[in-house]
């Protein structure tokens, strides 16, 4: 009666249930702001093995039929040229996954494909730029020209070279002594939370120099606490993973025999 008279109309559920709805959407949009939460605002592209190999899983299984076994285009567009009917970009390829393409006959995949599907398949579609398969669709649609650093596929990524103590590395040929010693470190100090082949507490390693320069491996290395809070890079392998990597304290000869053994373990290994 008191609150029915004096401080509101009565309505207590009602007001309960706003009150409630009110939270869960600053909640969702806050873990929407920091990266946890996938949306089309937020999706960046994958580029580890794991990831890749991942959509390219679902992209056989959901996508083919349309596209192609190698994106070469069938009934759909032609995934490996430059040319874009909705637009390139990883933002643009995860609108056109979630929401569909109905006047084209492209269903709406959010249905049946969660967030992180649909970031991991958009993440392989762009790997296949440039890939040239036989019987190749012709273009379609206008030439995308990215303007992002995460539409890359990942290959502007080389040019970061991290945070840390080391700022150059120049490569020669592959040391064997030096890659039987990395792979001793590699063992005793990492394999808890990677794998070469596989994602695990955090990403595969295979192909890892082919993604990444060799200062940012070393300085990720040496330097992963500083490294997760400032490098752009590091920070969304973070939000990806939710692992924080640990320091090991290793000096920089070990981390320069890890990458050595790093360089021998490519995607194709």
């Amino acid at each position: 009666m008191i609150d029915y008279h004096v401080i509101g109309d009565g309505n207590v559920q009602e007001r309960e249930y706003q009150e409630e709805m009110q939270a869960a959407n600053l909640k969702m949009e806050a873990l929407t702001k920091s990266g946890a939460v996938i949306t089309e605002e937020t999706v960046t592209v994958l580029t580890d093995a794991g990831a890749l190999a991942s959509g390219k899983k679902i992209f056989i299984k959901n996508c083919a039929a349309c596209h192609g076994q190698n994106g070469e285009g069938l009934v759909g567009p032609n995934f490996t040229d430059d040319y874009w009917i909705n637009g390139g970009g990883i933002k643009n390829i995860y609108h056109t996954i979630s929401e569909g393409v109905p006047a084209k006959g492209m269903i709406s995949w959010k249905s049946q494909l969660s967030p992180d599907q649909i970031q991991e398949v958009g993440s392989y579609i762009l790997s296949l730029k440039g890939t040239n398969p036989p019987n190749q669709k012709g273009p379609e649609g206008a030439k995308w020209v990215s303007s992002e650093k995460e539409d890359t596929g990942g290959n502007a990524e080389m040019s970061d070279k991290g945070i840390g103590p080391v700022k150059e590395v120049t490569l020669g040929e592959i040391d064997p002594a030096l890659v039987k010693k990395g792979e001793k470190e590699f063992v005793a100090k990492c394999s808890a939370c990677h794998k070469i082949k596989k994602r695990f507490v955090g990403p595969a390693l295979g192909g890892v120099t082919e993604r990444r320069s060799p200062e940012w491996i070393m300085n990720m290395i040496l330097n992963p606490d500083q490294m997760i809070k400032e490098n752009p890079i590091a920070k969304q392998l973070l939000m990806e993973y939710l692992a924080p990597m640990a320091n090991q304290n290793l000096t920089q000869d070990e981390a320069r025999s890890i990458l050595e053994y790093f360089r021998t373990q490519t995607e194709n290994k």
